[in-house]
């Protein structure tokens, strides 16, 4: 950065979706597809693909982009795939493993 240049929070280039602070330090793949919008309320999670927010944490969010559950507004963005789907939340036989209580 030159000496005349400012950094890009200043310039108004800011983006919260890549920014590191704003996503946990977690391999849960869900976090590819949302952030924390506001680091005072970690159970919000919005959405990258369409920007709605989600409270819930991060497997309301999952919910919200695999579709099918009450809990959560189908996401708008078709950009997700059938596979991407499976992938986030896991293929089926795992969920067909998984007894509940």
């Amino acid at each position: 950065m030159a000496a005349t240049e400012s950094p890009a929070s200043v310039n108004g280039e800011y983006d919260p979706t890549t920014d590191k602070a704003r996503k946990a330090k977690s391999n849960d793949p869900g976090w590819k597809y949302g952030y924390w919008a506001n680091l005072q309320d970690r159970n919000e999670v919005t959405c990258i693909l369409c920007g709605i927010p989600q409270k819930g944490g991060i497997k309301r969010l999952k919910q919200h982009l695999a579709g099918g559950y009450a809990d959560a507004k189908l996401c708008e963005s078709k950009r997700l795939t059938t596979k991407g789907n499976e992938r986030l939340l896991g293929t089926k036989q795992e969920k067909e493993a998984i007894v509940p209580r």
